[in-house]
């Protein structure tokens, strides 16, 4: 996989290299750690009413570093590279929750809760890297002759005020209600300001008309709405300087390629669903069947601009987006006694149906990814499911044959959709056997 002069020989693709070669010849590592720690404090100020205060930290330090000998043209045209950071993220979460809870009749009982949030993300990082490395075979920023060194930092905020409820009467019709307010940094301030909110019902119908039948256990039907916000990553509604120092004389800055947007507006799903739970044979068979529909809109996205502007893009409010779908569970439990042996089993289905209602106005595509030489294209277009896959078919007879040429080789055709990339069922499968001795039963231990 190398010439004599230790050159990297490839003739295949000159875009991603020989992997023999960086098998042997480029290296990264990666360490990471993690601290997460929890304050929660209960106190009952009455037999109705208690607060709930928490506080909580996730912490990760990464230090990462890869490098590449001399060699390889994908590598820094031959001269190899070197590249080591690190990067701090912290996560801080603290909320209040005060709570209500009363029999308002003997039938009807009322729980409510209010609450606040305080949620902060930061982020920082300090890097350095270069190419062309002075004496092969020391990987070390020193060796390298081509340098610079950047430093990173953003941050984000979200306050939030919520309140929710649950009205039970006779313990077959539950009403549960959300509704809630952020407040987000990363948003214009005249529209930094969003919320939303949820409703469910259900009845437990075999309450309601007092089944009491060995076949079917338990019938509850039950119906949502919800609308849910969004809003979108910091330093998003100005543009930027990047600057980075070098061993120039004088420091390097860049703009970014995407032009900033001054008017966000969060992003809205509004969904709703409709399902059943069902138990059968004192509830050792039970189903669950979902079906949902909603609807994203004033989606976020990277929308293409003119060469003659000075920008590739800009991330605006554009496009709407509709799924729907149904979701299925169904357990059992054929096997379980006094004896201590259990058997479980249960089978999980779901299937989604994505449509693209709309992109930004003057769009009639996007491309999400390509492949190599772009040979086949993930793209969204109004009126297809999410994620349509585009490529070049063969040219065919009125039969679907391929049609060959003079050296044997299919003759290209047109580019078509050639399907997308939602699988056409999700599933799955568990089992589960659990066996208790008479004499594990009183230590606990499991055989």
């Amino acid at each position: 996989y190398v010439d004599e002069n230790g050159i990297e020989q490839w003739g295949w693709d000159r875009t991603l290299g020989n992997i023999y070669w960086a098998l042997k010849n480029k290296q990264n590592r990666d360490e990471k750690h993690r601290l997460q720690g929890l304050f929660s404090l209960k106190y009952d100020i009455s037999d109705k009413f208690d607060l709930l205060v928490r506080s909580g930290l996730d912490y990760t330090n990464r230090n990462a570093k890869d490098y590449s000998a001399q060699g390889s043209r994908v590598n820094h045209n031959y001269n190899g590279g070197y590249s080591h950071s690190f990067d701090n993220r912290l996560e801080m979460n603290s909320d209040f929750l005060l709570s209500y809870k009363q029999d308002l009749s003997e039938k009807i009982n009322l729980s409510l809760h209010l609450g606040g949030n305080h949620r902060y993300h930061q982020y920082k990082s300090i890097s350095q890297g270069g190419n062309t490395w002075k004496v092969p075979n020391f990987y070390h920023i020193s060796n390298i002759e081509n340098y610079s060194t950047g430093e990173n930092f953003n941050e984000k905020e979200v306050l939030s005020l919520y309140g929710l409820g649950t009205l039970t009467y006779a313990n077959f019709v539950y009403l549960d209600f959300t509704y809630r307010n952020d407040w987000s940094s990363t948003l214009p301030a005249e529209s930094n300001s969003y919320n939303y909110y949820s409703g469910n019902l259900s009845l437990v119908f075999t309450e309601l008309f007092d089944i009491k039948d060995s076949f079917l256990s338990l019938g509850k039907i039950r119906g949502s709405y919800a609308k849910v916000g969004n809003d979108t990553g910091p330093y998003q509604t100005l543009n930027y300087y990047s600057v980075w120092q070098s061993q120039w004389p004088y420091p390097v800055g860049s703009m970014s390629s995407k032009l900033a947007f001054a008017d966000f507006k969060p992003e809205i799903t509004t969904s709703w669903e409709l399902g059943a739970n069902l138990g059968f044979l004192k509830n050792r068979i039970n189903v669950d069947f979902a079906y949902y529909n909603s609807v994203s809109e004033n989606q976020i996205m990277d929308v293409k601009l003119a060469p003659s502007s000075g920008f590739n893009d800009i991330k605006q409010n554009a496009g709407s987006i509709r799924n729907n779908g149904f979701e299925a569970l169904i357990s059992a439990a054929p096997i379980s006694n006094s004896k201590g042996f259990s058997w479980d089993l249960s089978l999980n289905f779901s299937k989604n149906y994505s449509t693209v209602e709309s992109l930004a106005e003057g769009e009639s595509r996007k491309v999400l990814a390509s492949t190599i030489n772009s040979l086949a294209l993930i793209e969204v277009r109004p009126g297809e499911p999410f994620g349509s896959i585009y490529g070049r078919d063969y040219m065919r007879d009125e039969d679907g044959n391929k049609l060959i040429d003079d050296d044997g080789r299919a003759i290209p055709g047109e580019v078509k959709n050639l399907g997308d990339i939602n699988p056409d069922l999700i599933g799955g499968l568990s089992n589960h056997c659990l066996l208790y001795t008479s004499d594990a039963a009183d230590d606990d231990t499991i055989v």
